[in-house]
């Protein structure tokens, strides 16, 4: 049986061409309204919010339907700075038909959501409804907290010379190292802790560019101590894709 998320998702995307906003949803009605209300209620929702992804220019394809992607509405996270926008892709199948192709009818199979963030620089409280999904800025992460305290890392190696001492490379450091930005952060995630170093030191992995970035650091609100950084270069393999 599918998902009935899959199934929301679909149905809003479709009906997010409505012009006007979907009714609000107390938690009492969510309870009493018929079942097919209750649905066409929240499609009308998760139409508002739904931002389709960036169509190829082709109009001919050759390959089969394999996927469709979507961002939802940029909204607020516990950090005024920081915003949220789940990435949603939708993944199809044609059941091994011969000869597929972009006439091919496809069903669909799956569903995979990405939460990733936009992180406000210097700090300063941001519109996140003034955000665009697909043009701004964002980074998958576990959270907010730890989207905002990679920027932090980064803006802190780029400006303060000092922490050279505490980074160690494979060989020599690359050069692309000195000019990282926040804005080459891909993602950046928690990893263990090794059961050897202090309790209140948390280790993260950030990818930016093609380096990967293994930092130990402790932080409270207002001090972020960097205890080491480790990088490695990342080989990235991609494969054309025929649309």
């Amino acid at each position: 049986m599918r998902s009935i998320c899959l199934a929301l998702v679909l149905a809003a995307a479709a009906t997010a061409v409505n012009a006007a906003p979907a009714p609000t949803l107390s938690k009492r009605e969510a309870r009493t309204m018929a079942p097919d209300a209750l649905k066409r209620r929240v499609l009308q929702q998760l139409g508002d919010i739904l931002v389709e992804g960036p169509r190829p220019s082709g109009t001919k394809p050759k390959a089969p339907l394999s996927d469709l992607w979507f961002r939802i509405r940029p909204h607020a996270t516990d950090f005024e700075d920081v915003c949220v926008s789940e990435s949603v892709s939708i993944r199809f199948d044609h059941g091994g038909a011969r000869n597929a192709n972009g006439d091919t009818p496809a069903e669909v199979v799956g569903l995979e959501a990405k939460s990733s963030f936009f992180v406000a620089k210097d700090r300063h409280v941001i519109r996140c409804d003034r955000l665009k999904p697909f043009d701004d800025h964002f980074i998958f992460a576990d959270g907010a907290g730890q989207a905002r305290t990679a920027v932090r890392i980064l803006q802190r190696i780029r400006t303060e010379p000092e922490l050279r001492a505490v980074i160690a490379c494979e060989e020599t450091c690359p050069e692309s190292l000195k000019s990282l930005t926040p804005d080459d952060i891909f993602s950046a995630f928690e990893a263990p802790t090794p059961p050897d170093r202090p309790s209140d030191e948390k280790t993260l992995t950030i990818d930016a560019d093609q380096l990967r970035l293994t930092v130990s650091y402790v932080e409270s609100p207002d001090v972020l101590t960097i205890r080491k950084v480790r990088v490695a270069e990342m080989v990235i393999f991609a494969d054309a894709r025929i649309d």
